[in-house]
């Protein structure tokens, strides 16, 4: 067993160190062979023309091999600085990554080239292949552009080559390159039909009683107040609730309860679940930025299947965008983790949620609002292509592609909440 790995070791070795010498593309290599099988030709037949074209070829692929590889050692081994040029967004165009190199001069007929190549994770063993490579327009820099459907995880790795206009000849320069990146999900561009259940109209404030001492210790009801603070007398009277308050602290603490339950009975991931996972994201990013604009003193509880996160301000939010892009589903159906009392709750899921009414019943009277995926037919759904090539060059998925996944039946909320569902029709292209 020791002579086998020792062996596959040292292949290994021997092709890393190929692939970092050797000096032809692909093209190059090809040329060079017809150069070979062009000679013996040449010397077989004993033609003069053929042996000067021969000659002529190696000659021009060796002056190219030369000044690749002097470029190459000019270079040395510079620092280089990969990163992204913008926060990373799934189904955003214009994004990419800025490779610097540092300042440097290069010989005419020669390029400087990054490529990059890796796996983005788009759900439950299920990868997108990445290929790419940019070029440097001016000294310094080079700009590869990226696009993906999905949000999720990159690991990708990078080389820095030196290659000739006609892309004959290549020298390596540098290390191999390691990165990971985080794919964000997209925010929705429209505004959101939000509404709080339990809270009353911020203009019907003039409707409350002239007591001053009735208007010190009672305001209108904001979603996180206790149900027990109500006070149900006068909000009868004015139609409204109302909420008790302390006059040593006249604001409650407006504390949003919000779930993500990225639940999936399936150990593989397919495309419609992998994209209703995607929106169902996308839905709850959309939901905190609108909320925190709308009231800046709000703060939310996140719970997902194994953390509890306490977004404050934006700078939480759009931590917590970054964290959301790498969530993937999990088999198990309930939190790991103690939930703590709410009087109303927030929940975002997908049609793959399986623990949603048994979760709801669990609730009690707990006024739940819940933000749900739903499939649909194309004409009455959102159409969603999972591939859409209008967008460009794509990363490749692999045979996962063709999975299908079984979506759990339809679920009711009661108590008093609400249910809001989105009909999504998936296709591939």
């Amino acid at each position: 067993m020791r002579s086998i790995y020792q062996s596959w070791l040292d292949r290994s070795r021997v092709l890393r160190w190929l692939e970092y010498w050797y000096p032809f593309s692909f093209a190059g290599s090809l040329l060079f062979a017809c150069v070979i099988w062009l000679t013996g030709l040449a010397y077989a037949a004993d033609n003069l023309y053929a042996q000067m074209l021969a000659l002529l070829a190696f000659v021009i692929l060796t002056a190219l091999l030369f000044v690749c590889r002097l470029q190459a050692f000019r270079l040395g081994d510079p620092d280089i600085v990969w990163k992204a040029s913008q926060s990373l967004v799934s189904r955003h165009s214009g994004g990419g990554f800025e490779i610097g190199t540092g300042e440097f001069g290069i010989f005419y007929f020669l390029r400087l080239h990054f490529r990059i190549h890796g796996r983005q994770q788009a759900g439950r063993e299920a990868y997108l292949y990445i290929r790419g490579e940019g070029v440097a327009t001016r000294a310094g820099g080079i700009f590869l552009p990226f696009y993906t459907p999905v949000c999720g995880m990159l690991d990708l790795r990078g080389r820095l080559m030196v290659r000739d206009v006609f892309g004959l000849t290549r020298a390596r320069v540098a290390p191999v390159q390691v990165r990971q990146f985080v794919v964000e999900p997209p925010a929705f561009p429209s505004r959101l039909n939000i509404v709080f259940r339990n809270s009353a109209r911020m203009e019907s404030s003039h409707r409350m009683l002239n007591s001053d001492e009735e208007k010190y210790y009672m305001r209108e009801y904001i979603p996180g107040d206790r149900l027990k603070d109500i006070n149900w007398k006068a909000s009868f009277r004015l139609k409204e609730l109302i909420t008790k308050i302390s006059p040593k602290s006249p604001e409650e603490s407006r504390l949003l309860h919000v779930e993500l339950r990225h639940f999936g009975m399936h150990h593989q991931d397919g495309p419609v679940s992998i994209v209703h996972l995607n929106y169902i994201k996308s839905w709850l990013l959309s939901f905190l930025w609108q909320v925190h604009a709308e009231h800046p003193d709000y703060k939310f509880q996140v719970f997902t299947a194994s953390e509890v996160l306490l977004l404050e301000d934006e700078q939480d939010i759009a931590d917590f965008a970054r964290h959301l892009g790498d969530i993937q589903y999990t088999n198990d159906i309930s939190f790991d983790h103690a939930v703590a009392p709410a009087q109303e709750k927030f929940i975002f899921t997908t049609a793959f949620d399986h623990g949603l009414d048994h979760s709801l019943a669990s609730d009690g009277a707990v006024v739940c609002n819940v933000f749900r995926t739903a499939p649909g037919k194309k004409s009455v759904a959102r159409h969603i292509r999972f591939l859409p090539y209008e967008q460009g060059a794509l990363p490749l998925p692999g045979m996962w592609l063709w999975r299908r996944t079984k979506t759990a039946g339809r679920s009711g909320v009661h108590g008093g909440g609400q249910l809001v569902e989105e009909k999504l029709k998936v296709t591939i292209l």
